[in-house]
């Protein structure tokens, strides 16, 4: 399960305490920007229930320390000095992942990976537009791998951390001083054509479904129906998975309350029995 910030520990802590020893669980929890790299992810007990953390930056700033915080299209320089404290403290650790960035989007491949200027909009940068330069994926990889670091990296494609087809066209990241880079896709109701966009690449690089998730009342195909689509599409391929998620206000959900813990009755779906 995913939890979207350190803030809503519902997702670590008490969700460990659930986990039986027999392991193979992934939870993840997001750094909220690059000034803030003060939290601990529950490393040692996930270790015990031989389960692995996704330590991911969830924000940036935007090329602005302290200021537009927030889902950005990609991580901005001072990225860099978080992913240098981050990989340092957690560097080796046998169930810490590093998760570079949280859904990148609306750039080219080439940005994606080599870094370049960024333009979006955003009602707190003047004239409402932000401009700012990502160091790119590739250089977060090496960063990270400056510090001795070694952890497997987690590196979601474009169009939300969904599209990941150009990973097998050239644009795949160097890892030659580590454990190895998976690619991270999202997947929800209204991410069409999975096939073009993903499984083009599962025959070379490993994927991991990081977000998966939907929820009732909404205008997409009910939850009744497209839940155990997708779980047979992550069974038949034998992919790994976590479902987004356990913050009640953060969509899609599974739980409608932190204190109550009362799920939506389609979290439940499981995955066919292999």
């Amino acid at each position: 399960m995913r939890s979207p910030s350190p803030a809503a520990p519902l997702a670590v802590d008490e969700d460990l305490a659930e986990v039986p020893s027999t392991g193979g669980d992934v939870r993840q929890v997001g750094g909220p920007d690059p000034a803030c790299p003060r939290f601990a992810p529950p490393d040692d007990p996930a270790a015990a229930k031989q389960c692995y953390v996704v330590l991911d930056l969830h924000w940036s700033n935007g090329g602005v320390w302290g200021h537009c915080i927030g889902q950005h299209c990609m991580p901005d320089d001072n990225s860099t000095d978080f992913w240098k404290a981050v990989a340092a403290a957690y560097a080796n650790h046998p169930a810490v992942l590093l998760g570079l960035y949280n859904e990148p989007h609306d750039v080219s491949w080439e940005v994606w990976r080599n870094g370049g200027t960024v333009s979006e909009k955003h009602d707190k940068a003047p004239g409402g537009k932000l401009q700012y330069h990502t160091p790119g994926m590739q250089k977060l990889v090496d960063v990270c791998r400056d510090q001795g670091a070694k952890n497997v990296i987690v590196a979601g494609g474009l169009d939300w951390a969904y599209e990941l087809s150009a990973i097998a066209q050239g644009y795949a990241l160097a890892d030659d001083r580590g454990h190895g880079v998976v690619y991270d896709t999202h997947i929800y109701p209204w991410k069409k054509d999975w096939d073009r966009h993903v499984t083009v690449v599962l025959d070379k690089y490993p994927v991991l479904v990081g977000e998966v998730g939907c929820q009732p009342g909404g205008q997409e195909e009910d939850p009744k129906t497209w839940a155990p689509k997708v779980l047979d599409y992550i069974d038949k391929h034998q992919l790994h998975w976590t479902a987004w998620d356990l913050h009640p206000a953060a969509g899609s959900v599974l739980a409608r309350s932190e204190k109550r813990r009362e799920k939506f009755r389609y979290s439940r779906v499981q995955p066919k029995t292999r």
